[in-house]
């Protein structure tokens, strides 16, 4: 519903009915993605650290579910809501949210997945969302914060790292495969993290080479996602190996 709204609003401003402000249209499409992977970050990425290390079931304490979940939503009323929201309310907005998914964060002992790439790449992707909503925070207090980081934190951090490692997991699990991937994947996830470091971390500290740091984040996506579909292909054309339908 969200989407179509947002649809209808792009159209509405292509067609000069309403005024022109694709910025706020794309952050509020990139707000409502960040939602759903928080939503679902939460209650798979706890799951999976807890059987991938083979330790205790990671509790979900809903004081801290509420808190890191109700922060989104306003988020997400805010961004859709067409008129004039004051900057200090969405900066607010955006600094509990990251506070509090950072709390909730913080219980799903990510110092035990360092061996395990299939995890280090899910809570990373995860603490770039983090990331990414506390610079946006920060832009609407400090002119000097470009928002543009902390987006593409979530955009390539948080929301594309989240899908190659979901995806390198799922791949294996649902076709009867062992939950282990080899270097060349590791070199996928390094790469897409070397990818958010280079658009946010380089263009931060320095700004003369920016179009370099542009050039350089694109193509280290791209060898990302290009091990993905070499390695998986044939993950994902042939049968299971378990000899189970699907």
């Amino acid at each position: 519903m969200m989407f179509t709204l947002l649809n209808v609003k792009y159209h509405l401003m292509v067609l000069k009915v309403i005024p022109d402000d694709l910025k706020a249209t794309a952050l509020a499409t990139l707000t409502i993605i960040a939602a759903v992977v928080l939503v679902v970050g939460g209650r798979v990425i706890p799951f999976f650290t807890s059987r991938g290390t083979k330790t205790a079931t990671i509790t979900r304490i809903s004081v801290i579910e509420y808190a890191a979940l109700i922060p989104i939503w306003i988020l997400l009323i805010v961004t859709i809501y067409p008129g004039d929201v004051p900057s200090s309310l969405l900066a607010i907005v955006y600094i509990i949210a990251a506070v509090t998914n950072l709390v909730r964060f913080c219980r799903w002992r990510s110092i035990k997945t360092m061996r395990v790439p299939l995890l280090w790449s899910l809570h990373g992707a995860y603490l770039s969302l983090i990331l990414g909503l506390a610079w946006l925070g920060g832009s609407y207090l400090n002119s000097n914060m470009s928002p543009t980081i902390g987006i593409h934190l979530i955009a390539i951090g948080g929301i594309g790292a989240m899908i190659l490692a979901m995806m390198a997991r799922v791949s294996l699990g649902h076709t009867g495969r062992k939950l282990q991937v080899g270097r060349w994947m590791t070199i996928a996830f390094i790469s897409l993290f070397g990818s958010l470091l280079t658009r946010t971390l380089l263009v931060v500290l320095m700004p003369i080479s920016v179009l370099d740091a542009y050039v350089i984040s694109a193509i280290l996506w791209v060898i990302s996602f290009t091990i993905f579909t070499v390695i998986y292909f044939p993950v994902l054309t042939r049968a299971r190996v378990d000899g189970h339908p699907g």
